[in-house]
């Protein structure tokens, strides 16, 4: 919720072109570099309503990389166009940006009438997408299959999978081994599917680029014979030596000749000093005779290092050679390629002149081009897109257009080449005039651009990247003053280490995952924020997907609302590994692992499985889930156990339960599979997100892409700038293929064999870290208001190769690092304090609504399962407090004595059983911002709750055995009797269907259950509510009346869950301010 500058600077027009062939003052070429925030897309939407005066919607082609920002344009477009026609002051705006002539409310109108018209003539749409058109109309041509479609990418993991199997399957036992050999080096270390597929993960992209000859280029070295070797090493071993320092290097190196260790001959110190030319080891000159033997044994060296990497490279082209034909054949077999796969033979396609008639083939031409994010482009794209272009460029009446910002090119693992960009700006006809520049953000603050461009202008500073001190210098040199349109707008960004508790432990990996404290104390500044800026919108951007869900649980744990976005394995919930565990049961009963986990949990009690240990048990539970199977699939399957699941979740376990469900639905529609272990695999390779519309939101940097918050916070910047790659290749253009492509070796090989493989290594390394640059660039563009750069207090003699290195050498290089410290700030620190006031919801509102997690939907093809979700509490008012809520909201303002004794009691199971941890209520109190004097106030007061007439009466087991409680009489004398156990659901959601076609969804906040041989036998329902009554027994019959449907709901449900009749089940309403229970018939 940022608030808006009172005054902005105008959006920057740009200059009509002087060539002619174009539309009215439409430059008939014109590139942009558009820095962050600076509005590219008001300019490509400003240019194509510029086009669309003078053209119809289907001869432009505007693209972009995702769907969602192809939405974004459209939209745009649209939007803009309406407003024109409606206000006086959207026509002015509009005109001014689309230039001569005039723009009048009548051509807006008819503008967008004919766009209207023709939506499905559109072509705004991603590069991959007119790709796939173009694809289909020349099908022949690229030799696709009869009806052939683009690849669900479950289906493509599905076909790859199979293609590994049928590669391993079809190959000779000894050819297998051998290449397993010689790609792991000889090592045994790691299992064949594991090494195979990880060769295929990191290499098949470039394999697919690079041609043949491009793996075998490794220089030649001859090896000497072993007679030649062992003639040199008596010569070494014979020359007289005085000092004890050669004497020990010397016995060192022979013996590693001797033994032939190669490497560890490299690694030590005399013959390296030979090699380079120094004259002295350890400051002791080198007798010339010890130099002749070291320097003809050299070349031996080199040739055993030399030999073994190209054997290596050589095998793992061949794994990807025979990986590559089982793929292409399984995709061609299911009649589907992979959007890749249609760019490459397009652009194969395009080299050899096939695709002519384009216009005519695509029912249009394309007269004019309109490209978005061209810093991602990769080569294979642009040489398809190329022909395009130069058409544009070329021809009267045409126009090209390329907006992006090689600042931004984050996508280079995934094939982009920022290079690109200015390769076509020195050779695509026409103009040679320069790319427009547009550097003036119209998203953040003053104080924000500040830091941007102290940063980014200051990175050669660090002191301990010499290796890189080239590109370091290039970019601080060629970055833009950048400046903002929102003078206005107050801000803050800070600099501060976090404390020592947070730092991992001394000698741990440079790639070291931060220790839980670490996040812990993240969630704590975030809290922190939110406290004072309660209605701004937060981005915490992370360097790893994993570090997504960590930071999501933490935030839990205080109960901060956030949306996880990104992907996490499904499998990081319990109630997705049970489910797998049941269903690995069904394919191996002797799975004893899973068969425990089954038996042992809520489901098995629900499922009436419990002998677990009887192989007969075991074997006819399989069958009888089997056949289940074969009777409902995996989504039918699933769809059955969520009511006997969901009150065992909570809000996030839920959401991975809908996720699972779905899921097992796309695989029933997709494959026809009845292998449980194969859908449990498939599983576990899944990645989903759980988004939401809360106020905060965790990403990785690269998801955070094109998205605002008005405060960021930056963690995990202490992980290292890049990691070794898993190969080097060097390319003599950037649109052309790799001429070299080796895997990546110890550091010493590149040196020793030097030439082409060293320029590799160069250019591979300037390519990390000019994408680790841009990354940092990205991450600290997102910030509107506030910036939080959060590093480790680690004390190192220079500043560490990473993101946090980068910044201390920028903004703080000479500032003692100690912990909880901040090196360096600029801004207004209270920035927030011009926000408007969020004004705190009533209780009311903090009903289940349509956006609870407890509401419910499931995606399935049967209609049946589609119902309408409806609360309990639905048309009745409700005073059922949501502790996180509460906190999000308003913190301390809003926390009542009544919701934090709500949410301390979800923390008691039974007080005459386990007494409640007093220090854990404080932390829980305090987490809430309770101040001190209410806080040991009210804590006191709960103490003696906890020894009153209702604290015993609801919250202990003696209760139940003496009577007091409403359960049937006959249930309480077995419970007496020892056959009838009790447990305690605390905060159990549930889901269930109502007599029509809606879902009644919502949450009991106590649940005590009668249990009886694994079977429940009677249930007594608690609500907590916060309302304070007074005026009477009367008062208190009107507020039961008022809350009676809801607690009929509550019944409904646990009767339909745990399968009770009515009178089993009692209800009683608890009212926390008044200390006031009653039983509700």
């Amino acid at each position: 919720m940022s608030q808006p500058a009172k005054t902005r600077r105008p959006r920057a027009t740009l200059p009509a072109s002087e060539e002619t062939g174009a539309a009215d003052g439409l430059a008939q070429r014109l590139l942009i570099r558009a820095s962050a925030g600076t509005g590219k897309t008001f300019q490509l939407s400003s240019r194509y309503i510029s086009i669309l005066r003078n053209s119809s919607p289907e001869k432009i082609l505007a693209s972009t990389f995702t769907r969602k920002a192809a939405g974004e344009i459209l939209e745009r477009v649209l939007l803009r166009l309406a407003q024109a026609v409606i206000d006086p002051a959207g026509l002015k705006q509009l005109a001014a940006a689309v230039g001569p002539p005039k723009l009048t409310r009548d051509e807006c109108l008819t503008l967008l009438t004919r766009l209207t018209r023709q939506l499905h003539r559109v072509r705004i749409s991603t590069l991959d997408s007119f790709f796939a058109q173009l694809a289909g109309s020349y099908a022949l041509e690229l030799g696709l299959p009869p009806g052939w479609r683009v690849l669900d990418s479950m289906e493509i993991d599905q076909i790859r999978t199979a293609a590994i199997d049928e590669m391993l399957s079809s190959g000779a036992p000894q050819d297998l081994v051998q290449l397993m050999h010689l790609l792991d080096k000889g090592q045994t270390s790691r299992s064949i599917s594991r090494l195979i597929t990880e060769t295929i993960r990191n290499l098949y992209y470039v394999f697919l680029a690079a041609p043949p000859e491009s793996w075998e280029q490794f220089p030649q070295h001859e090896f000497l014979s072993p007679e030649h070797r062992a003639a040199l090493l008596h010569a070494m071993e014979a020359v007289p030596l005085d000092k004890p320092s050669l004497t020990k290097a010397r016995a060192q190196d022979c013996e590693a000749i001797q033994s032939e260790n190669w490497d560890g001959l490299l690694q030590r110190g005399l013959m390296l000093k030979v090699i380079s030319g120094e004259m002295k080891f350890s400051r002791v000159p080198i007798p010339e005779a010890l130099r002749s033997p070291y320097t003809e044994l050299y070349g031996h060296v080199l040739a055993q290092v030399a030999a073994p990497w190209r054997q290596q490279t050589l095998a793992a082209r061949q794994l990807l050679s025979d990986f590559h034909a089982a793929f292409e054949r399984l995709k061609q077999a299911a009649g589907g390629m992979e959007f890749g796969d249609v760019t490459r033979r397009l652009a194969e396609a395009q080299k050899r002149s096939r695709l002519v008639d384009s216009s005519f083939r695509l029912d249009a031409a394309i007269d004019h081009l309109l490209l978005d994010e061209f810093q991602d482009t990769s080569p294979a794209q642009w040489n398809v897109i190329r022909s395009f272009a130069e058409e544009a460029c070329r021809r009267p009446g045409r126009s090209f257009f390329c907006v992006g910002d090689i600042k931004q090119a984050i996508y280079g693992w995934r094939g982009g080449e920022a290079a690109l960009f200015d390769l076509i700006a020195a050779e695509l006809p026409g103009s040679a005039a320069e790319p427009v520049e547009l550097n003036l953000s119209y998203r953040s603050s003053p104080a924000i651009m500040q830091a941007v461009n102290l940063t980014m202008r200051q990175l050669r500073n660090h002191d301990n990247l010499q290796d890189h001190a080239a590109i370091l210098h290039e970019w601080c040199q060629r970055f833009p003053e950048h400046e903002t349109a929102r003078q206005d707008l107050s801000g803050y960004v800070c600099l501060r280490t976090l404390s020592d508790r947070s730092t991992t432990e001394d000698g741990a990996p440079e790639d070291a995952e931060p220790v839980p404290e670490y996040w812990a104390e993240v969630a704590e500044y975030v809290e922190q924020r939110l406290q004072e800026a309660p209605g701004a919108s937060i981005g915490i951007l992370t360097r790893r997907n994993e570090s997504v869900g960590r930071m999501i649980f933490e935030l839990g744990q205080r109960g901060i609302d956030a949306s996880e976005e990104g992907g996490n394995p499904l499998t990081d919930a319990a109630v997705v590994q049970l489910i797998l565990s049941l269903l690995t049961l069904a394919d191996h009963p002797g799975h004893t692992v899973a068969a425990f986990h089954v038996a042992t949990s809520p489901l098995g009690t629900a499922l009436g499985w419990a002998n677990y240990a009887d192989a007969a048990s075991r074997a006819a539970f399989a069958d009888q889930l089997r056949q289940r199977l074969v009777d409902r699939g995996y989504g039918g399957l699933i769809h059955e156990l969520l009511p006997l699941l969901i009150p065992y979740c909570d809000r996030r376990e839920y959401q991975r339960l809908v996720q699972l469900a779905d899921l097992a639905d796309r695989f029933d529609t997709l494959f026809a599979n009845l292998r449980p272990s194969d859908f449990v695999a498939f599983i576990e390779q899944q990645r989903r997100e759980e988004p939401t519309n809360a106020a905060v939101r965790v990403m990785t940097v690269h998801q955070s892409k094109g998205l605002e918050f008005d405060i960021v916070i930056l963690p995990e910047l202490d992980v290292p700038l890049y990691l070794p790659p898993k190969y080097v290749s060097r390319s003599p253009a950037p649109e052309a293929p790799p001429q070299l492509v080796a895997l990546y070796r110890n550091e010493k090989h590149f040196d020793c064999l030097g030439g082409e493989l060293q320029a590799a290594r160069q250019a591979t390394r300037d390519k990390l870290i000019q994408e680790a640059l841009c990354l940092l660039y990205v991450a600290m563009t997102r910030a509107v208001r506030s910036l939080h750069i959060l590093v480790n207090p680690k004390i190192t003699k220079s500043h560490p190769k990473s993101f946090a290195g980068l910044v201390r050498g920028a903004l703080a290089p000479t500032v003692p690092v100690k912990p909880q410290t901040v090196l360096w700030e600029h801004g207004d620190p209270e920035w927030f304090r011009s926000l408007p006031v969020v004004e705190t919801p009533t209780t009311a509102a903090i009903a289940p609504d349509e956006e609870s997690p407890r509401s419910i939907t499931f995606s399935t093809t049967s209609a049946q399962r589609r119902w309408k979700r409806q609360a309990p509490s639905s048309g009745k008012t409700t005073t059922h407090v949501s502790l996180k809520r509460e906190l999000k909201s308003g913190g301390a303002a809003a926390m009542s004595r009544g919701s934090l004794f709500h949410r301390w009691l979800q923390e008691v199971t039974w007080l005459d059983e386990s007494p409640v941890d007093q220090k854990m209520l404080r932390q829980l109190g305090q987490q809430a911002g309770v101040g001190q004097p209410e806080l040991d106030r009210w804590l006191k007061e709960f103490r003696a709750l906890q020894s009153s007439g209702w604290g015993k009466l609801l919250l202990t087991q003696a209760a139940y055995l003496d009577g007091s409680s409403p359960l049937p009489s006959h249930v309480q004398d077995r419970l007496r009797a020892g056959s009838v156990t009790l447990s305690v659901r605390n905060e159990c959601p549930f889901a269930i269907r109502d007599q029509g076609d809606g879902l009644i969804s919502g949450c009991i906040d106590r649940l005590v259950i009668c249990t009886q041989n694994g079977t429940p036998v009677a249930a007594d329902v608690i609500d907590f509510k916060t309302d304070d009554i007074s005026g009477g027994e009367q008062s208190v019959r009107d507020r039961v009346d008022d809350y009676r449907g809801q607690m009929q709901a509550y019944r409904a449900a646990v009767g339909e869950l745990l399968k009770l009749p009515r009178e089993a089940i009692s209800v009683r309403l608890v009212f926390l301010q008044n200390g006031l229970v009653t039983a509700v018939d």
